[in-house]
């Protein structure tokens, strides 16, 4: 951003982070059996791509008041889009996919990811309701018993 060339994309964001990880992963100061992927919000949807991505490098994935996609977002920011959009983990319409050029879906691909995963929802948040970590939680913990759920005020 800024002064960057180019233009924000998820996949920019992701090959940006896999960069970083790839950078710590070859420096001999740090012992890379032990690297854990820390992410809240917008961040935790990009830990969780870097983590299923990288089993081998990553040895677990904290996630804070995550949301489940952007569209389930839009609906929580922009209530009067749902009846368009559907709420967070419906099949409602999807009309919007094609507008949102970064999906984020977070719900689709956190059931991928092997490693342990620490999940801490904030009541209090004001923008991603606890509801989208619920959801998060029994998506991975169906797949991966290697996960904590943990709210807090």
């Amino acid at each position: 951003y800024g002064a960057s060339d180019g233009y924000p994309s998820q996949h920019g964001i992701i090959n940006d982070a896999q960069a970083a990880l790839d950078h710590l992963s070859q420096r001999t100061d740090i012992d890379t059996d032990r690297i854990v992927v820390f992410g809240r919000s917008l961040g935790g949807a990009v830990g969780s791509v870097l983590t299923k991505n990288n089993p081998d490098k990553v040895a677990a994935l904290i996630l804070e008041n995550t949301f489940t996609s952007i569209l389930d977002m839009a609906g929580v920011l922009l209530p009067f889009l749902k009846w368009v959009i559907g709420g967070p983990g419906t099949k409602g319409p999807k009309i919007l996919n094609f507008l949102v050029r970064s999906p984020w879906s977070t719900i689709d691909i956190i059931g991928q990811v092997k490693q342990p995963i620490l999940f801490l929802s904030g009541l209090q948040d004001e923008m991603v309701p606890p509801s989208h970590m619920q959801m998060l939680y029994a998506k991975a913990a169906a797949r991966n018993r290697q996960c904590v759920f943990v709210e807090f005020p």
